[in-house]
């Protein structure tokens, strides 16, 4: 399961990593696709405790970046 778990990052972070080298950005589907795979993970290793390690992994950055984000330091 593991190894499942690290070829999903990594196919994730490359599909990133290729997207912004070549466009100049990441398009919403890569990052929607690897919160879903990080959730999915979270409830097949944790159960439903996962989704709370989930949400503080996710959400709490988002909700710490939105300060930067008003004040236009930081983009979307």
């Amino acid at each position: 399961m593991k190894e499942i778990q690290l070829l999903s990052l990594l196919c994730i972070a490359e599909a990133a990593v290729l997207s912004d080298v070549w466009k100049g950005k990441i398009p919403n589907a890569i990052t929607a696709t690897g919160i879903v795979c990080a959730l999915a993970y979270q409830l097949a290793e944790n159960g439903c405790a996962g989704v709370l390690l989930w949400m503080g992994g996710a959400v709490l950055p988002a909700l710490l970046f939105c300060g930067f984000y008003y004040f236009r330091m930081i983009g979307a």
